[in-house]
């Protein structure tokens, strides 16, 4: 054990609500979940947004509310305590984003490594140990073929976002050729 003194207090063993004998404690909420008047020293945040509510404005503007207006207050110290952040890239306009806005350090790791977009070391020390354009971040675990299929079967704005960690818009990504008109003279102005 990583804390082998540190014991479950029986009266505080719910699965969403737990503490140990050592006034430690943690609670599990959702996004606009419980959190009024409970703070701690981390607040960690696991996909705010499933891929589903990515598409939804609303429920877009629920989590980026809940992000900016309810979790900075449960710190305790604000100077010293941790938002992480864990979570696939679904939308360009995501609570990660906001994040990246807001000057918080990041840990991306794409599907395919891009050497013109190299990730940036960590203060932890992390360094994406790939080199070659294209190389794979676990090949062992996703190998080129299945990685293939998942950029099949989700398309290539969600395999942008979910796979790459780079959002684009559903509309907008490519030049929607309905929209461009063939003038037979080009107009005065540019003659």
């Amino acid at each position: 054990l990583r804390f082998p003194s540190l014991t479950i207090d029986p009266n505080r063993s719910a699965n969403e609500n737990f503490g140990n004998t050592r006034t430690g404690w943690m609670l599990a909420t959702s996004v606009e979940g419980i959190g009024t008047g409970e703070r701690g020293d981390q607040f960690i945040i696991d996909d705010p947004l499933s891929a589903a509510q990515a598409d939804s404005p609303n429920m877009r503007q629920r989590a980026l509310k809940w992000f900016h207006e309810t979790v900075p207050s449960r710190l305790n110290d604000i100077d010293k305590d941790q938002i992480l952040i864990i979570m696939q890239r679904l939308h360009e306009e995501d609570v990660a984003n906001a994040a990246l806005e807001l000057g918080y350090e990041s840990l991306i790791i794409p599907m395919h490594y891009d050497p013109l977009n190299p990730p940036k070391t960590t203060s932890i020390g992390f360094s994406d140990p790939r080199s070659l354009p294209d190389q794979l971040m676990w090949p062992e675990r996703f190998p080129e073929p299945a990685v293939q299929r998942l950029v099949d079967s989700l398309g290539p704005y969600a395999a942008a976002a979910q796979l790459e960690q780079s959002p684009v818009p559903r509309q907008g990504g490519l030049i929607e050729t309905d929209q461009i008109s063939l003038l037979d003279d080009p107009p005065a102005s540019l003659q």
